[in-house]
């Protein structure tokens, strides 16, 4: 292929290239909330806050203190769907497993947890406060988990069992153009 044949072929495929790219859905993660599990209760290592507005100086996740390895702290998680009520999603939810393992492995929860805050890839979570960076993440690219309303229930227990940070946080999964009457359901 001569160097005007590869010109003209670039001629005509960039327009229709730009129209397709034009064409795709901006898929979105919203976040609604996030909060503690109990309201009006302090918790020993975790405390978190959001209230979805742009006032960046209230949205907080704060670790209350160093969470390491030495600590045997745990996860569980509870993953919900909302349709007319809550409902668990057992596949993704009641495993627990060490936080830090949870922490430096997990594929799917962490690496968008960290779209919205600053939290290590690995313990030790250091103590301090860390700002709630943005409500949304847009992308071109087709979310792995259905769309709908989705809440996280994640329960930090100590090695006795008793928990001692719960963060609950709900986000809309959804197509850009559909997010304001997803926003509507969620409530």
């Amino acid at each position: 292929m001569n160097i005007f044949t590869k010109k003209i072929i670039l001629i005509f495929f960039l327009p229709f290239h730009n129209l397709a790219n034009k064409a795709l859905p901006t898929f979105v993660v919203h976040l609604m909330e996030v909060s503690n599990c109990i309201k009006n209760k302090q918790y020993k290592f975790i405390n978190a806050y959001y209230n979805f507005s742009d006032d960046k100086e209230n949205n907080k996740f704060t670790v209350l203190q160093d969470i390491t390895p030495s600590l045997n702290l745990t996860s569980q998680n509870t993953v919900l769907t909302k349709n007319i009520g809550w409902k668990v999603e057992p596949v993704f939810s009641g495993k627990i497993i060490s936080s830090c393992f949870f922490l430096k492995n997990d594929l799917t929860v962490i690496p968008l947890i960290r779209e919205f805050v600053d939290i290590p890839k690995e313990c030790p979570v250091r103590k301090g406060v860390r700002q709630i960076i943005r409500k949304e993440l847009l992308s071109t690219t087709r979310p792995s988990l259905p769309f709908g309303c989705w809440m996280l229930k994640h329960e930090l227990k100590d090695s006795k069992g008793l928990i001692v940070g719960c963060i609950k946080i709900v986000v809309i999964q959804s197509i850009l153009f559909t997010l304001e009457e997803m926003k509507k359901q969620c409530h």
